[in-house]
C-alpha cells in the first residue's frame, strides 16, 4: 500500500466516523426517559421540516417575484384540466336525489340532525 492509498483510507475513515457521530444536541440526555427522548427529537425533527418549507417558500416566491412564474426549470408544468362541463361519469351521486340544504351542516357525509336521530335509536333500542 502506498502512502497516498494509506492517506485515502484514513480521510475516508475519518469522514465516516464524523458521519456516523450523533451529534451533540440529538444525544440522550441524563435522565432522560424513552419518551422524553422521542418527543424531543420528533418535536426537532418537526422544526426542521418547518424551516424547509419555509425556504422552500421563500425559493418559490423569489422565484415568482422574478418570473412570473412559481414552479422551478426543473419542475412538471401544471397539467392541463378540461373544463368541468365536460367532465362526466365519475359520480355516484343519484341524480334524482335532491342537493342537501346548505343552511345544515354536513358531518362525514351524514346530517347532523340525522345522526342524532340515529344515536337516540341506538341507545334506545
Amino acid at each position: 500500500m502506498s502512502v497516498e492509498q494509506a492517506m485515502q483510507l484514513l480521510f475516508l475513515h475519518e469522514k465516516s466516523v464524523r458521519q456516523g457521530w450523533e451529534q451533540p444536541h440529538r444525544r440522550r440526555r441524563r435522565n432522560e426517559t424513552d419518551e422524553q427522548y422521542r418527543m424531543r427529537l420528533f418535536l426537532m425533527w418537526r422544526a426542521e421540516q418547518r424551516q424547509v418549507a419555509e425556504e422552500r417558500a421563500v425559493a418559490r416566491a423569489a422565484r415568482y417575484e422574478e418570473s412570473g412564474d412559481w414552479r422551478f426549470e426543473d419542475e412538471a408544468p401544471a397539467p392541463e384540466l378540461p373544463p368541468l362541463h365536460l367532465v362526466t361519469g365519475w359520480s355516484k351521486a343519484d341524480p334524482k336525489k335532491k342537493p342537501h340544504n346548505p343552511d345544515v351542516a354536513l358531518f362525514g357525509g351524514w346530517r347532523i340532525e340525522e345522526m342524532k336521530k340515529a344515536r337516540k335509536r341506538k341507545e334506545q333500542g
